[in-house]
């Protein structure tokens, strides 16, 4: 009923160009085509998002991050039993920001969102910078051994041109921290989140001579 007038129902014309459009895309649907990335913009394996690059954190007022650079370090789905909602999921963030420098900072962020958890992530590291100083802009002062935990990191101070032999968070931290010569070993449980504490620790307790 339209009003009070009986619509009756009409046979629309036939649309070959609308048929062919879905043809198309059910055609496309079959095959699935991977992300493309180019070699500077990949992470530690492939397309995944541990060891890629999201950018710069926010600025904060009339603060600006120029020259940042911001690397996840860890990304997984995190499950937190609620009493009303039940099973809650979210997806956790760790991330590294820094000038490459000597100026860094690490943040955990979570949300039900992957754009808002890595968002939320990177403008806490923004907010949480430590000055880390390196002996002649280039290694650390000295060999240190930190620990946070049971995970145990062992640090060796290497002349210029040695590169940086060490863990793939270790690495990723030195590149956004503007360390080049390094050598370091972990002993004990490789959780992501002990590896940068005890080195970050390692690097602020560090005594310049």
């Amino acid at each position: 009923m339209r009003g009070r007038e009986l619509v009756r129902q009409q046979k629309l014309p036939e649309d070959l160009e609308r048929q062919k459009a879905l043809l198309k895309m059910r055609d496309e649907m079959k095959t699935f085509r991977s992300l493309k990335l180019s070699p500077l913009e990949r992470g530690w394996s492939g397309t995944k998002m541990p060891g890629r690059s999201i950018g710069v954190p926010d600025p904060v007022g009339e603060d600006t991050f120029d020259g940042f650079d911001t690397k996840v370090l860890e990304m997984k789905t995190v499950f937190n039993m609620k009493g009303n909602h039940g099973r809650k999921r979210r997806l956790s963030v760790l991330v590294v920001t820094g000038n490459s420098r000597g100026l860094a900072g690490f943040a955990l962020g979570k949300a039900v969102d992957t754009r808002a958890a890595l968002r939320k992530a990177k403008n806490r590291a923004g907010q949480k910078l430590m000055y880390i100083e390196r002996y002649n802009e280039h290694t650390v002062f000295h060999d240190f051994f930190t620990q946070f935990g049971k995970t145990k990191v062992f640090v060796t101070k290497k002349p210029e041109g040695h590169g940086l032999v060490c863990h793939r968070a270790i690495k990723t931290i030195c590149e956004v921290l503007g360390i080049k010569d390094l050598y370091a070993k972990i002993e004990g449980p490789t959780n992501l989140q002990h590896i940068v504490k005890a080195f970050f620790l390692g690097l602020l307790q560090q005594v310049n001579n």
